[in-house]
């Protein structure tokens, strides 16, 4: 995936992703890279500035970029009009046909390789290998039998929106409960009468970023020093627990790996 930083000693006053020099001459030529080349968001500052969408796209494009990434606030009529200016661009020569069929042959081989891996996993899915190997566990977890998996509730972040994250559809069992609780109206209180008597895990994401995801569980493993925190972000903050998890993603997939580490189907060493 491309960056919109400039490097002016290789791509001049342009943003990486609208560069020859750094995707074609540096990225494809000098390093060997062969799969397809995804641009970061096309509608942010750094690569359409006063150009606009449309003309960003072709321009990624001409600069061979394979697949364009339009953030989640990006509608019909932008999409539309991006169409409309790749169209142009290969009908007045400004995108040769050539650059678009190599792209075109990267989308489609890279969906081949999604459907094959997904056929050779014998009903795993495309990265849980990958997030398997992520997952990091520091300390010992305690038996979780008939848990409280408290999530603590994220912003949606500003590139994707509103995602479904968290342990819920992953940690489960006998007595395992999962309750998500916004710690700008829940009180930490009501999750640790919640949790008494019963095991405590807490999930976050980016708590690093948010002062009151941080107060709140700072209070619950206050109470209780044996929870088992989950952090599905950026793993940059840790409270004093017994025991941290970085899933270091909040996709199914870092779910499901997580979950894997908790329940004791894998130990730690598997994921090393």
């Amino acid at each position: 995936m491309t960056a919109h930083i400039q490097v002016p000693w290789l791509t001049g006053s342009d943003p990486a992703t609208l560069s020859p020099s750094a995707l074609t001459g540096l990225l494809r030529a000098r390093l060997g890279f062969r799969g397809p080349i995804v641009t970061e968001a096309l509608e942010m500052r750094g690569a359409s500035g006063e150009r606009g969408v449309p003309r960003t796209a072709v321009r990624a494009l001409a600069a061979g970029a394979d697949l364009l990434c339009l953030g989640a606030v990006q509608y019909e009529d932008v999409v539309t009009a991006t169409l409309d200016a790749i169209v142009a661009a290969a009908a007045s020569g400004e995108l040769p046909a050539g650059r678009l069929e190599h792209a075109a042959a990267q989308v489609a081989g890279l969906r081949a390789w999604i459907r094959g891996a997904g056929e050779q996993a014998q009903g795993d899915v495309v990265g849980l290998a990958a997030a398997r190997r992520a997952v990091r566990l520091e300390g010992r977890t305690p038996p979780l039998d008939g848990a409280l998996v408290v999530e603590v509730e994220a912003p949606p972040g500003m590139a994707v929106g509103d995602v479904p994250w968290g342990l819920a559809d992953h940690f489960t069992g006998p007595g395992v409960r999962t309750v998500r609780m916004d710690p700008l109206t829940s009180s930490p209180t009501d999750a640790l009468a919640a949790a008494r008597q019963r095991p405590l895990v807490v999930v976050v994401r980016d708590a690093h970023r948010h002062e009151d995801v941080r107060v709140f569980v700072e209070a619950l493993v206050s109470a209780r020093p044996d929870a088992v925190v989950v952090e599905m972000g950026l793993p940059v903050w840790r409270p004093a627990c017994t025991a941290y998890l970085a899933s270091y993603g909040a996709a199914r997939v870092n779910g499901q790996a997580a979950a894997e580490l908790l329940r004791g189907v894998r130990s730690p060493a598997d994921a090393a």
